[in-house]
This record gives C-alpha cells, structure tokens and sequence, in this order.
C-alpha cells in the first residue's frame, strides 16, 4: 500500500479576475502567476530537522528552540528573524478562579517570576526574543506612540 505525502495543494482559479489597482500586501489585485504550488511538509520536528540538516529540506519555519543551534552550526542553513515583530505570546492567569481571583495573589507571582526564565526556555538564545511586560507588541507603531 503506498503512503502519501502530507501536502497542501493550491491551484489557479480559471475564473478569478484580479482587481485592477496594484498589490499591496494584503490588498489590491493579486495576479498568479503560475497553475499550482505544491506544499510538501513533514510534520514530525525530528524528521524535518533532519531533512533541513541533510539539505532534503528547503525552510523550517518555526524550528524548536532546542533545535535552532543545530542549524546554526551548519554552514549550509541560515537562521534569521522573517519577521521583525515576532510572535506575541502571553501568560495569564484565569482571574475568575481561586486563587487567581486576589489580585494580592497575581501581584506577588509577577514578583516572584522571572520572564527570562521563562523566555530562555521557550525560545532559546535571547537574540530570539526581547522580554515585554506589555499588551502592546514591540516595534509597532502603536507602541512608538506609548513610549
């Protein structure tokens, strides 16, 4: 029995007519420019990292922190930032339910943690991540006009 490959398959609608002014990112009228795009992935981490390391891989888009050093060390990989503005992620407490529900309670565990720690351990090198106490994402403009 053979097995597939997982994949995403996007082809070209013959009915689309794009709109007349020009792209710009999310907007404006988006021409095709070829019948379809085959999207090959694997969705084991250990596999894909093997196949980038083994150059059987084009991109790993967001690879496990564990694993980025592994791809740093080889010359054949770049590791960069694609997206300046990253991933804004948040840790919070469920405040309807005991003991969360004190705010005393909230405002000594944000004392008492460490958002490096926790940072470190999630995305690795801190040339990956900056550390926040905010609601507004870094490198906005949004957050320009607040600080």
């Amino acid at each position: 029995m053979a097995r597939s490959r997982p994949s995403a398959v996007f082809v070209k609608n013959a009915d689309y007519v794009p709109r007349e002014e020009a792209p710009s990112f999310a907007s404006g009228g988006k021409v095709a420019k070829v019948d379809s795009v085959e999207w090959l992935y694997i969705p084991d981490t250990s596999t894909a990292a093997a196949a980038l390391n083994a150059g059987e891989a084009d991109w790993y888009e967001q690879p496990p922190a564990d694993l980025v050093p592994v791809f740093v060390a080889n010359k054949d990989i770049v590791v960069t930032t694609v997206d300046p503005l990253g991933n804004h992620g948040i840790l919070r407490f469920n405040h309807i339910q005991p003991p969360f529900d004190n705010v005393k309670l909230r405002e000594a565990v944000l004392n008492l943690v460490n958002q490096k720690d926790y940072m470190g351990a999630a995305a690795g090198d801190q040339k990956y991540w900056r550390p926040r106490c905010s609601r507004v994402t870094a490198r906005t403009a949004d957050h320009r006009n607040r600080n």
